[in-house]
């Protein structure tokens, strides 16, 4: 697949795209909205109802949220100022508006307050294909069912304190999330429901992801493989249902990253990449009759031209 620019002019508040076909549409905007900079980029905290939005995070993360990016190492190409500039967003919904509505409502308020210029282009780079095996899948598919308001046991850390349960409105849907000991959690969905944890490895050198999936699509599975592998994976699987499985992955690239830096300071010799006994994801997910082959694959990349480090007034 060669290079396909995909235009988007956000500064005249307009879409335009071109994959074979021409189209332009207004951005929806808040009723009212204020804008203030502050000096704590390190808050993240996001509120969506259908009458208002209160954001407080740096103007990356904004960014992430505007464009519903669905990984931001690969999918947005922003200046480094972004990350260190916190921002406060209170807004007021119109009437009649979803949450559903928010990024596009945040892409308008980006180009009106701060000038924001962007272009979506995709880009070919090294990474994986997610591919049904040769055998068909082993995962038992199951009807999606929505357990939202289920009563689950209530979760506590070691020292005896209640962990959090908490359900958030996303423009893709209200998602449930309750913390595990461990620094594990379950998620729920309208359609899913699934269980992130961590396994403790021989000698406690440290932790690698399970994953216990009552309900999960292809789509939740396959950001967990990007944390694993050095590289984007793309799902090219055609499954859309829901699936139940259990995954052990081995510990993510990032993970490692950290694990070695901060072994190097301490003046100790750094580990393997790869945690001993641990299963690459290669072997781990051809337990599910599905398998991961390396390739050139596209990722569509939003590229920052131009944008203002402080708005304009209220």
């Amino acid at each position: 697949m060669g290079r396909t620019p995909l235009a988007l002019t956000v500064a005249a508040v307009t879409i335009s795209t071109d994959v074979g076909f021409s189209q332009s549409r207004e951005l929806p905007s808040f009723e009212v909205a204020s804008v203030r900079m502050t000096s704590d980029n390190a808050r993240v905290s996001r509120t969506l109802t259908d009458t208002r939005v209160d954001i407080t995070a740096s103007l990356n993360w904004v960014l992430f949220w505007a464009f519903r990016a669905q990984y931001y190492e690969f999918q947005i190409s922003a200046p480094a100022w972004l990350s260190d500039a916190g921002v406060e967003i209170h807004a007021t919904m119109p009437a009649g508006a979803t949450v559903e509505q928010v990024p596009e409502m945040l892409q308008r308020l980006l180009a009106e307050r701060f000038g924001l210029v962007v272009h979506r282009e995709v880009r070919q780079t090294d990474g994986y294909e997610l591919l049904v095996g040769p055998d068909g899948i082993k995962m038992r598919e199951v009807a999606p069912l929505d357990e939202l308001q289920k009563e689950f046991p209530p979760q506590f850390s070691s020292a005896g304190r209640r962990l959090s349960d908490t359900t958030t409105q996303t423009p893709d849907g209200t998602v449930r999330r309750i913390a595990i000991p461990g620094g594990g959690f379950i998620q729920v969905t309208s359609r899913t429901l699934w269980e992130r944890s961590n396994v403790l490895e021989p000698g406690a050198r440290g932790t690698h992801p399970k994953i216990n999936a009552t309900r999960m699509t292809m789509a939740e599975l396959v950001p967990f493989l990007w944390e694993t592998v050095d590289a984007p994976v793309v799902d090219k699987t055609g499954l859309t249902g829901v699936y139940q499985f259990t995954l052990e992955l081995p510990r993510g690239t990032i993970t490692e990253r950290l694990a070695r830096e901060l072994t190097q300071r301490l003046g100790a010799t750094a580990s393997s990449s790869t945690p001993s006994g641990a299963l690459s994801a290669v072997k781990a997910i051809e337990s599910l009759g599905l398998k991961i082959e390396r390739r050139r694959v596209p990722v569509e990349v939003v590229v920052v031209d131009k944008m203002s480090r402080t708005p304009t007034e209220n």
